[in-house]
């Protein structure tokens, strides 16, 4: 009997202590799940900040393209066709129609001397011409990406001028060595890739305006 109220006091103790723990647990509990609540309700709040931040930035960033486009389309475009009409125009009418000129026999080395010499000159006027063209400014990223076009254009002029001198040295010697010729090729393919940059750029941008698809 004795043995059995030892155990059922103990038990009853036990109880109270347990209930005791189970209710500071209880009490300790509680705060954490309001702050929690808290917690998720701040972290919802972040959330929709977030999503009403990048709501205005697309938005911000739309508006920007807009006013960009409107001045691509009414001030700058006009200027970057000439450009690349000049470009390729020159060398059709002058680098091409001379070459073939020799090759049939329709056109001699003083010809084909002062035509690439003038050829030269043309192609360096031009590269100043666009260095001196005044643009309106797009904004950051638009501006980068169109004077990344400015510069590869002018810098495919500038070998192209480079690849008539050659020529023209070339005519004016009378050395058509087959390294000459590869020499003057060299060159006439580098203003070639310099040219694809260019227009990559271009397109990049005109894509970034909604221009192209």
């Amino acid at each position: 009997m004795k043995k059995f109220l030892k155990f059922g006091c103990g038990s009853v103790i036990a109880l109270i202590v347990l209930g005791i723990i189970i209710g500071a647990l209880s009490d300790s509990e509680g705060p954490k799940k309001e702050s929690d609540k808290v917690e998720t309700v701040a972290n919802n709040s972040d959330a929709t900040k977030d999503t009403k931040n990048e709501t205005n930035e697309k938005d911000k960033e739309k508006e920007t393209n807009n006013k960009d486009l409107e001045i691509y389309k009414n001030e700058i475009v006009v200027h970057l066709d000439a450009f690349q009409d000049e470009y390729d125009k020159h060398w059709t009418n002058n680098w091409v129609t001379t070459f073939e000129g020799v090759g049939n026999g329709t056109v001699d080395r003083y010809k084909a001397f002062e035509t690439l010499n003038s050829l030269e000159k043309y192609y360096t006027g031009l590269g100043n011409k666009i260095r001196n063209t005044e643009l309106p400014e797009l904004s950051k990223e638009n501006q980068k990406l169109l004077k990344n076009y400015l510069s590869d254009l002018q810098s495919a002029i500038l070998t192209r001028s480079r690849a008539a001198s050659e020529a023209a040295d070339m005519f004016d010697k009378g050395e058509f060595k087959p390294s000459e010729m590869d020499k003057i090729q060299s060159t006439v393919v580098y203003a070639d890739q310099e040219i694809v940059s260019a227009l990559v750029e271009r397109t990049t941008l005109e894509q970034k305006l909604g221009l192209i698809k």
